[in-house]
């Protein structure tokens, strides 16, 4: 018999995934006589990024040590003679007495000790200052310890300033220069002031004023009497105020500096800030600037790091001096004036306090008063002293230190008491130490002769020392380990030092296995590298695919016209706006005013062919062709070496000029692309109606598509690149898994769900016995559920920010409206009806008459679709909907445009509203436009809902193709299934005939849509992808081409029309039954025999807590020395060691015996796998240490079985699963996999209980209206009541630290709570029944703040005193196959 066909459903998130399997009915398929639908729960992976951090971190450590340690060999031998366990000393330097193996002290010379030392040199820079100057013979240890001092601590390597010219790192010229060729030359604007004097700006900018005092004289300088320019215009696109506040040290919006409302959620730039780099990271581009001014700011702030001196140590025993001097005269200060405050200001130690004992952090090392101590900034501790000095009058003999005190203390100055270690030092570069270094080995090499000599390769020692100092592992090399899998070095056997590199490295085959392993793969064609994201060709694509959207009414513009803006726009401007695209479009007569709505690009324009216009003058003098430019962009984008890009351009190109070369190095070019020169230039494909073909770059240019339309099945470019996939994989042989997702340029977040899904589609196909005809994918786009669509502002708080800049008598009625609401208005304005009419200003959209806010919710007045439902799917308050008078709406009809007579009388208003931000400029465009929808942009509303454009998606739909390339895979919108779930007149339409016809108001909500709730439980994952397979094969099979070619006259994808109540036939099969179809749908979603399972894994990350703490016993200790540990009763240590996973151990003790589920920590995760006695032996020391009791003899009595964290497990029943450890190992915690099922009227309830709560916490004055928030103190009581009989009664009876007895007795205290605490309280109680188990808030029932904590006793003789059947469940992906374990309470 042969089997029937069946489609598979998919829900993708980055840390859930739903699946359904159902065959052309609609009914779910059966396995094992389960329904085969699941939802499978996996931990969402961490961004590589945020792993690189702490790598890094690493590195740079290791790094700095190991300069130091090569320091050390080249000085053992002269400090050996004078001083043999110098070095011990050192390294023992930390230890206490007790545990040091030689003398305490690093200084133990008779006569010379320590204390002189310390008494000699405060601080290193005293050191350093005192070997630079004087030139009389030290002590070499001396010497050794500046040397090692300053290459641990050499300095940024951001300047690439000469070391012979080391003057000019401080030469705010040069910065400045840079910052002003940016407007001119990389921007091309007129500049951002006009002929200023850069030592004028020096001036005013390193002065230690406020910074408004900067602003104001900045000002003053820049535009005289004027105030800067505030608009931001295509002549020079940034804000002037925004730039002068940043260079004055204030922060600024990205927002405000640029202008683009796309960079809103970038709060604060600041040019000191410890966050900018992560901000500059979504400016793209527009980063530059940031730096650049980033650049003049630290030029600044080195100056008032070096002040007079000219060496950076000399500076810091400045600071200290001054340091000490205002202590000393601020301690006499306040006996005399403040003796009072003398304690508090000096001794005190708390958290509150920013004295000056949490600013020096010079505290006893009392344990409690450290426990109650906190480090105050300088800003802290100088505002804290103003406070107490400020009003104090002072004698004359002290008016100049008060003066000078008070001025100092100002905000923004934060300079008295300065210390030598501050943040102003990240500004430092590393020239400045390194002729510190340089001349304290001038001097030293006079009385210390080893440094002058050479060794038996011919290097100088003090030549050895500088270049450590200097050494940097070029980034082209990469790891130095060549056996590395990551490494591409060419290198000569034998150990490499700063001073052999290039003789052991060979730099140039280096570099090319660097390109090699940094260039990726093109997105579409295997094998082929992409091109630079700034390569000529690259922007030529990322141009014609934006501007080929552009529409004037509606209307696609022609190639000829998209031409024009190619070659009068965009390659004579670098920044090219909406504007200057208008502009041309109206100065050739493409477009007459503003009546004629210009769409279809973005308000910012994200392309440019700023690479052509930097090369314009080269291409077009004939001193360089596009071959040589696009060669120079490919070198410059990944050759970081800026003297090493020009060394090769010099080499290279020998004809340039050296005014030519300068400037050539000074562009910068980053990023590649995802597509490559033989996907836009080697592909020829053409249109299936014409038959015409061409390359996809000249597509571009010829015709009005853009990428996805020319992937479309009406070309054939998608047929040619499957050829050429095809050819390449049978020519290399097919890739595995990891290397296509390397391809693909996936990161984890994307990697881990595609492994599952691809894990249980792999199930389904083998419990079928063959593959699915449709696999229908929706992928979620990232964002938290809770955070997806969350507003900044309520609705009513922006209302009256609108309505404050309109002067009109009928808005200040609105607003009067609006103020008598009160604390009801954000309620009530949830109605789109109420809303809609404060953005129209009271008045129909269509009519321009008042609306009688009286009857605004009759029939009198209905919520109209600009762009008809039927044509498109567009139900945005903001951009699609309207409030008018049901009357003209109905003469309107379902048409669009909207007739002549309306757009001619509502003009005026329509344009007030948008000067006035009451509607977008989409809304606009859309009530304005003259003509109708165009074949394709008609087909296009269609077929929008089955494309995708997100990489991700693409990409689990390749590796699906791939997998199982006779099955068709579809695109599934989460629009659509939304829209399905919530469509009330086809719910309706299946309620019993005595409700069928009732108003909306008189049918219980939940009985005509498809609820779900998030909180509840997890299995709406499954019913999601259930409703991919329903709403997506409807409309995949019914909306076609040929469909609408065929209707396009009168067609509808109104959800009453696709889903229609009749049934539906197509070539024959039946794809939708109408009723019947609706029923099996509704019938299918409120089922709840889910499978539900979850991913686990061995933990891996950081070993511990990356901070130590205190000393205590029950710490990891700490390393010194290398492998030597550190007792942590004496040291401290880390604490939480990561548990990887757990193992079965029977262990003796004595007569007695147990089993305990034993952690097994992360650190030594790896040798406990592969070392049968390690494991033994490691098991007798973890249960020792556990259960503070020698044990005697240890079993494994599952073998080598290891139960991963987020393992299943079957207490009587009840399923539950691992997720780590507590109390270092003597509990194991726990969290539900028994999903809590609630009938579907409550399901809804609680989507309103959740609505109510996230209401409240944005906004604690809100007002509760039964009406509008559903939720009643009396449904709560009844809720309440039903989940504590779940926990009584039911399967969740067996849940470890289950609270039904804190709930029953706590029930008379949630009776007389508001409706608010009820609220929350119960969202709580639901969570208990969930995953998470971080402890629950009890509060307003009198219990705990976390109480009904999952956890049980490691010990398994203690589960026997709750439970008789514990079982390990393992199960595949999907839940379709399992495998229970044996009883593990049989193993006592």
């Amino acid at each position: 018999m042969e089997s029937k066909n069946y489609y598979i459903g998919l829900d993708i998130g980055t840390d859930s995934i739903g699946y359904a399997a159902a065959d052309e009915s609609y009914r779910l398929l059966k396995y094992k006589g389960e329904p085969v639908w699941g939802s499978h729960i996996i931990e969402e992976a961490n961004l590589k990024t945020e792993r690189r951090q702490h790598r890094t971190e690493r590195r740079r450590l290791d790094r700095r040590q190991q300069r130091v340690t090569l320091i050390r060999e080249i000085f053992a031998k002269e400090i050996a003679k004078i001083d043999p366990d110098f070095y011990k000393r050192e390294e023992e330097s930390t230890l206490l007495a007790e545990d040091a193996s030689t003398s305490k002290g690093l200084f133990t010379d008779i006569g010379y000790t320590d204390k002189k030392y310390h008494k000699s040199y405060p601080t290193i820079h005293h050191l350093i200052n005192e070997l630079m100057t004087d030139a009389a013979p030290h002590d070499v240890r001396l010497v050794y310890l500046a040397c090692a001092w300053l290459v641990a601590h050499r300095g940024h390597f951001l300047s690439e300033v000469s070391l012979d010219n080391v003057e000019s790192v401080v030469d705010f010229k040069t910065v400045y220069d840079n910052l002003t060729d940016y407007f001119a030359f990389e921007i091309g604007c007129e500049p951002a002031w006009d002929n200023a004097d850069p030592d004028e700006i020096e001036k005013i900018l390193v002065k230690k004023i406020k910074s408004t005092s900067k602003i104001n004289e900045l000002n003053n300088l820049l535009f005289g009497k004027k105030k800067p320019e505030t608009e931001i215009t295509d002549a020079f696109p940034f804000s002037r105020p925004g730039i002068i506040k940043l260079l004055c040290g204030k922060d600024c919006s990205a927002k405000e500096l640029f202008g683009k409302e796309e960079y809103a959620e970038i709060k604060s730039l600041k040019l000191d800030d410890d966050e900018l780099d992560s901000n500059l990271s979504e400016l793209g581009d527009d980063a530059e600037l940031v730096l650049r001014l980033k650049a003049v700011y630290d030029c600044v702030t080195l100056h008032d790091v070096l002040g007079e001196n000219k060496f950076i140590s000399a500076a810091k025993v400045e600071t200290y001096e001054q340091h000490k001097r205002d202590l000393a005269e601020l301690k006499k200060f306040i006996k005399k004036y403040a003796p009072e405050k003398y304690n508090e200001i000096f001794r005190k130690v708390d958290k509150s306090t920013a004295n000056y004992s949490a600013y020096s952090g010079n505290i006893k090392s009392d344990k409690n008063t450290k426990a109650d101590w906190k480090k105050a900034t300088p800003e802290n501790f100088c505002t804290y002293i103003l406070k107490i000095v400020n009003n104090i009058t002072p004698a004359a003999e002290d008016k100049a230190f008060f003066d000078d005190m008070i001025a100092r203390l100002q905000k923004d100055v934060n300079t008295f008491m300065p210390k030598q270690v501050n943040g102003d030092n990240r500004v430092i570069p590393y020239q400045l130490y390194y002729v510190e270094l340089k001349k304290i080995l001038e001097n030293a090499e006079k009385y210390l002769p080893f440094l002058s000599e050479t060794d038996e390769e011919g290097y100088l020692t003090k030549d050895k020392i500088l270049s450590v100092f200097t050494f940097r592992i070029p980034y082209y090399v990469g790891p130095l380990n060549a056996s590395s899998p990551y490494a591409w070095i060419k290198r000569k056997a034998g150990r490499i030092t700063p001073w052999n590199f290039s003789e052991m490295v060979d730099g140039n085959e280096s570099e090319q296995g660097f390109i090699n392993k940094l260039i990726g793969v093109c997105s579409y064609l295997p094998g082929e590298k992409v091109l630079p994201k700034q390569s000529l060709l690259y922007q030529r694509f990322t141009v014609l695919n934006e501007i080929n959207n552009i529409t004037i009414n509606g209307l696609r513009i022609s190639p000829e016209i998209k031409q024009l803006i190619y070659n009068d726009v965009f390659k004579k401007n670098k920044k090219v706006s909406v504007k200057k695209i208008k502009d041309s479009l109206r100065q050739n007569n493409h477009s007459k005013d503003d009546v004629e709505t210009i769409a279809g690009i973005d308000i910012s324009i994200k392309s440019s062919l700023s690479s052509y216009i930097s090369f314009r003058r080269l291409l077009e003098s004939g001193t360089l062709n596009e071959t040589d430019v696009e060669k120079i962009i490919k070198v410059s984008t990944y050759m970081e070496s800026r003297p090493r890009f020009k060394a090769w351009l010099e080499g290279e190109y020998p004809n340039l000029s050296d005014n030519d070369v300068k400037y050539i190095t000074s562009l910068k070019f980053k990023d590649f692309g995802r597509l490559s020169e033989k996907f836009l230039c080697g592909i020829i494909g053409g249109c299936k109606d014409t038959g015409e073909a061409c390359s996809i770059i000249d597509a571009l240019w010829s015709t009005d598509k853009n990428l996805m339309e020319l992937l479309s099945d009406d070309y054939t470019y998608s047929d040619a690149i499957k050829r050429y996939s095809d050819n390449y994989y049978m020519a290399n042989g097919a890739k595995s898994l990891d290397e296509r997702m390397d391809d693909m340029y996936l990161s984890n977040a994307v990697r881990r769900p595609i492994y599952r899904v691809l894990d249980i589609v792999s199930d389904i196909v083998k419990a079928e016995g063959k593959a699915p005809n449709k696999i229908f994918v929706e992928m979620a786009r990232g964002a938290k559920p809770d955070e997806k669509g969350k507003r900044t502002t309520s609705r009513c708080g922006m209302l009256k920010a609108l309505y404050k800049t309109i002067d009109t008598d009928d808005v200040r009625r609105l607003e009067q409206e609006l103020e008598k609401m009160g604390d009801e208005a954000n309620s009530r304005l949830q109605s789109e009806r109420l809303f809609l009419y404060y953005l129209q200003r009271g008045r129909c959209m269509y009519s321009g008459e008042e609306i009688d806010l009286n009857n605004l919710m009759g029939k009198r007045y209905d919520i109209d679709h600009i762009y008809p439902r039927s044509k498109v799917k567009d139900d945005s308050l903001f951009n699609n909907k309207v409030l008018v008078k049901s009357k003209i709406n109905g003469s309107k009809d379902n048409n669009y445009p909207l007739p002549e007579n309306i757009r001619e009388n509502m003009s005026g208003m329509w344009k007030k509203l948008l000067d006035g931000g009451l509607i977008t400029e989409e809304k606009y465009r859309r009530l304005t436009r003259k003509t109708g929808f165009t074949d394709d942009e008609a087909w296009g509303f269609i077929n929008r809902q089955m494309v995708e454009t997100r990489q991700s998606t693409k990409a689990v739909a390749t590796l699906l193709k791939e997998y199982y390339p006779d099955t068709e895979i579809v695109y599934v919108k989460a629009g659509l299934v939304s829209e399905f779930r919530h469509e009330k007149k086809l719910w309706k339409a299946i309620l019993p005939e005595e409700e069928r016809y009732l108003d909306d108001s008189q049918i219980e909500p939940w009985k005509t849509e498809l609820w779900k709730s998030r909180t509840v439980n997890d299995l709406h994952h499954a019913k999601d992808a259930y409703l991919n397979i329903v709403a997506g094969n409807v409309y995949h099979e019914k909306c076609t081409k040929p469909w609408y070619l065929s209707n396009k006259d009168n067609y509808s994808i109104n959800l009453i029309s696709l889903y229609s109540l009749t049934p539906y036939m197509v070539g024959g099969r039946k794809i939708w039954d109408g009723v019947n179809s609706l029923e099996t749908v509704w019938k299918t979603v409120h089922k709840n025999a889910v499978h539900y399972t979850i991913y686990p894994f061995s933990r891996k990350g950081g070993l511990f807590d990356q901070n130590p703490l205190k000393k205590n016993t029950d710490l990891t200790p700490l390393k010194n020395n290398g492998e030597i540990y550190l007792d942590p009763k004496k040291y401290g240590g880390y604490n939480k060691p990561t548990a990887t996973f757990f193992v079965l151990v029977k262990y003796y003790f004595g007569k007695k015996s147990d089993v305990m589920l034993m952690p097994v920590d992360l650190a030594i995760a790896e040798k406990y796998k592969s070392d049968s006695q390690f494991r033994l032996d490691y098991a007798k020391i973890q249960l020792g240490r556990i259960l503070n009791k020698t044990i005697d003899k240890v079993e494994f009595p599952l073998g080598d079985r290891i139960i991963k964290v987020k393992t299943m497990i079957e207490l009587d029943g009840y399923r539950m699963c691992i997720t780590g450890k507590g109390s270092g190992g003597k509990v194991v915690m726990l969290s539900s996999m028994t999903p809590l099922c609630l009938a579907p009227e409550w399901e809804f309830y609680v989507k309103k209980l959740e609505t109510l709560n996230e209401k409240k916490k944005n906004n604690l004055n809100m007002v509760y209206m039964e009406k509008y928030d559903v939720v009643s103190t009396e449904k709560n009581i009844e809720l309440y009541d039903i989940l504590t009989d779940k926990l009584l009664n039911t399967v969740f009876k067996k849940r470890p630290g289950n609270p039904c007895d804190d709930l029953a007795d706590g029930k008379e205290k949630f009776v007389a709570q508001d409706v608010f605490t009820q609220t929350a309280c119960l969202l709580q109680i639901i969570g208990i029944f969930g995953r998470i188990n971080n402890g629950f808030d009890l509060t307003a029932i009198d219990e705990a703040p976390k109480a009904a904590i999952s956890k049980l006793s490691t010990n398994l003789s203690n589960w026997k005193k709750s439970y008789s059947d514990v079982r390990i469940i393992d199960t595949t992906a999907s839940g379709l196959f399992e495998h229970r374990s044996c009883n593990l309470l049989d193993l006592l």
